[in-house]
Order: C-alpha cells, then sequence, then structure tokens
C-alpha cells in the first residue's frame, strides 16, 4: 500500500556525509531517510519529486516498501 507523506526535508552538509550538491526542481530522488526514535533510528527509502529548494523545504514521498512506518 503506497500513501503520500508530507515532510520536512533538511539536507545534511557535504562534509557530514550528505550531498555536494541539492538536487534541482523536477529531478526524481530516492534517498535513505533516518526516523528518529528514543534510542537510535531507523533507515527507509524514499521517492519523490524535488521542488524548488530555494523555495520550500517540503517535500510529497512515498516509501519504497510497502512495510514502512506511518
Amino acid at each position: 500500500m503506497n500513501k503520500d507523506f508530507i515532510s520536512q526535508i533538511d539536507w545534511i552538509s557535504y562534509e557530514e556525509g550528505g550531498r555536494k550538491k541539492i538536487p534541482s526542481e523536477g529531478v526524481r530522488y530516492c534517498p535513505l531517510i533516518r526516523i528518529g526514535r528514543a534510542i537510535g533510528y531507523d533507515e527507509w527509502s524514499i521517492d519523490f519529486i524535488c521542488p524548488d529548494f530555494e523555495e520550500t523545504n517540503l517535500i510529497k514521498f512515498r516509501f519504497l516498501v510497502d512495510d514502512a512506518p506511518c
């Protein structure tokens, strides 16, 4: 069951293991995300089309697996 979610995306710096350049508007992007928990975190793959990140940091995404958290 694919379900759309809205989330704020916070890019980490290249020095922290992030990208050198943020993807351009309209690019399909499928990164691993970290979902924080009280102890540790979980990583999940998501799929979204990049908005203009100079205008917003909100994305509409779907998880790439059916058993992802809701």
